[in-house]
């Protein structure tokens, strides 16, 4: 766990554009372009591992005083120990604010973070039953709605240390899609809980976020060469991605475990 560049702005003497290659990803991602005088949040442009592995690039940048670090991330919440990208909401509303329902009612939903714009911006794969006031968690980051703009957009107080959930797929054509998952332990110790993984998708009926998609439900296990395996069978709309997540568990030094995930 260590904490990294998040966010940086272009500060150059000469007021020049800046062009930034990824290691290891100069193939497959195209250069990271930051304009002067731009502030750029690379979690917007980059994935998890690109983001770590720009990092010595952004110090070097940044001992020449082209770059200003703006924002840092702890790479704690890249892991399941942070909780990883699965975010959750407790709502306790008046019966007048949620049709249908009688009386105080207190409720947990979860939801998936699809991109993070800027320190007080979240775009989220569904905002129902979400109301300003409400407090939402990802991991062991937390933060404040303060607007409800749309049913995939969310004002909040800060997004510091907030990540995007993975896209699993994004379907090209509607339609069923199987969901297949194989875990393994591989570690040398079975931890004291086993994480879980939930999957967020788009059907006929609109956004689902479900960690009792698979059975087990648990379908990871830290304890070695214990095997598992799971599947399933989703509608997914096309164009709309199925996300991925992998959250809690109780780690000991030790403990791992390698997951595979295919879709046919």
């Amino acid at each position: 766990m260590s904490i990294i560049t998040r966010s940086i702005r272009n500060t150059t003497s000469t007021q020049t554009t800046i062009t930034l290659l990824v290691p290891g990803y100069d193939t497959e991602k195209p250069a990271v372009v930051i304009n002067y005088g731009q502030t750029l949040d690379l979690f917007t442009v980059l994935t998890v591992d690109q983001l770590e592995a720009i990092q010595s690039t952004l110090s070097q940048y940044v001992s020449l005083g082209q770059l200003a670090v703006t924002a840092t991330v702890d790479t704690a919440t890249f892991s399941p120990i942070g909780g990883g990208p699965l975010a959750s909401v407790s709502l306790t509303h008046q019966n007048a604010d949620i049709p249908g329902q009688a009386g105080d009612n207190t409720q947990s939903t979860s939801f998936m973070v699809t991109a993070v714009p800027d320190m007080t911006h979240l775009t989220v794969n569904s905002t129902f039953g979400m109301m300003a006031g409400d407090s939402i968690v990802q991991g062991i980051f937390s933060t404040t709605i303060t607007t409800v703009v749309d049913s995939t957009h969310l004002i909040v107080s800060d997004t510091t240390g907030w990540v995007v959930a993975p896209i699993l797929f994004i379907p090209t054509v509607t339609g069923p899609y199987q969901i297949n998952v194989y875990s393994v332990g591989t570690g040398t110790d079975s931890g004291t809980a086993n994480p879980a993984i939930y999957f967020g998708w788009t059907d006929d009926w609109g956004v689902h976020t479900a960690n009792n998609f698979l059975t087990p439900t648990n379908i990871i296990m830290l304890t070695p060469g214990t095997i598992l395996q799971g599947s399933n069978i989703l509608e997914a709309v096309a164009g709309q991605p199925i996300y991925y997540s992998v959250v809690g568990g109780g780690y000991d030094a030790g403990s791992s475990y390698s997951l595979y995930i295919t879709i046919a």
